[in-house]
C-alpha cells in the first residue's frame, strides 16, 4: 500500500521536472533567436553607416545625407546642412578611406514593439586632409534603415520638438 502512495506523490513531481526542463528549453531557443535578430540587425546597420558615411564625404555632398535622412531630419536641417558639409568638404578634402564604425542597436527598442527600432553608431573616415567622425542615429522604418541625427566635429542636425528622437537620442 504504501508503494502506492509513493508511485502516486512522485507522478506530479516528475510532471513539474519536465515542465520546468520545457520551459527552460523554450526560454533558450527564444534568447538564441532573439540574439539571432539582434546579431543581423547590428550588421545591417553598421553596413548603412558605412554606406552613408562613405558617400556624405566622397564629395561632400548634403543630397548624400538627405537622401538617407528621416523627413524629420529633412525638415529641419535645410540649407545649414548643405554650408556646414561644404565647409567640412573644403577643409578635409575628398574621402580617402573608411576606417570603421562602433555602435550597436538598442536593445530596449527591439523588445518595445511600438516604436522603431534604434541605433547609434560612430562612422570614421579619412579624408586627404584629415579625419572625421560621424555620430550617426539611425532608425529602421518600413524595413529601410535612415539617419534621424547626424553630428561631426561640433556640428548637430537633429529635429526639435517631438518626434521619433524624442525617444530615441544619440548618445
Amino acid at each position: 500500500m504504501s508503494a502506492t502512495l509513493v508511485r502516486r506523490r512522485g507522478l506530479p513531481l516528475s510532471i513539474l521536472i519536465f515542465a520546468v526542463l520545457v520551459l527552460l528549453m523554450v526560454g533558450g531557443v527564444g534568447f538564441y533567436l532573439f540574439e539571432k535578430h539582434m546579431t543581423r540587425l547590428n550588421q545591417e546597420a553598421a553596413y548603412f553607416a558605412q554606406r552613408s558615411a562613405t558617400a556624405i564625404t566622397m564629395n561632400w555632398d548634403p543630397s548624400q545625407l538627405i537622401e538617407r535622412a528621416t523627413p524629420q531630419l529633412r525638415a529641419e536641417s535645410g540649407s545649414q546642412t548643405g554650408q556646414a558639409l561644404k565647409a567640412a568638404g573644403a577643409g578635409l578634402g575628398p574621402f580617402n578611406a573608411y576606417m570603421g564604425a562602433t555602435g550597436k542597436v538598442s536593445w530596449l527598442s527591439v523588445i518595445n514593439f511600438v516604436g522603431p527600432i534604434a541605433a547609434s553608431y560612430a562612422a570614421k573616415v579619412r579624408t586627404t586632409d584629415g579625419m572625421v567622425t560621424f555620430q550617426l542615429g539611425l532608425i529602421k522604418v518600413d524595413g529601410h534603415w535612415m539617419i534621424a541625427a547626424f553630428h561631426f566635429n561640433g556640428l548637430m542636425f537633429q529635429p526639435l520638438g517631438p518626434g521619433l528622437l524624442a525617444s530615441h537620442p544619440v548618445y
